[in-house]
């Protein structure tokens, strides 16, 4: 059973990009494996914020205030919430690159080693999260 609906486009502004548990990669890259599991890995991000703001508000409801229950409001956006803040966003697609790189039939690790660092990764990091 999958926990992500996939969806091909004909054009989009990156090769694949994930919305909630929704995942659309273009038409360009069908058959891409490692980028399939780097966008699963982002759904599975997705969820596991969902789950954790529906706990944390859970437990703030019953220990706090009734009202914190409102929290898990939030739960859907979260991901896309933390996304937003740069050491979040490098951590998130470091890992979903990792994950690309080991699952994908690439021939090298430059390509991934150059978009890590133009997010603003050090050389360092980018290639120690790219090592195979």
């Amino acid at each position: 059973m999958n926990y992500y609906s996939l969806k091909y486009v004909d054009s989009q502004s990156h090769p694949g990009m994930q919305q909630m548990w929704k995942i659309t990669i273009t038409q360009q890259h069908r058959g891409d494996k490692g980028l399939l599991a780097h966008e699963i890995f982002h759904v599975g991000q997705w969820y596991a914020c969902l789950v954790l703001a529906s706990l944390l508000a859970g437990a703030l409801g019953g220990l706090v205030h009734p009202y914190c229950y409102a929290l898990a409001i939030t739960g859907p956006w979260l991901h896309h919430w933390l996304y937003r803040t740069k050491p979040y966003k490098r951590l998130s697609e470091a890992m979903a690159t990792r994950i690309q790189l080991k699952r994908g039939n690439y021939t090298g690790t430059q390509w991934a080693t150059k978009w890590l660092k133009d997010m603003g990764m050090s050389d360092k990091w980018a290639k120690w999260w790219t090592r195979l």
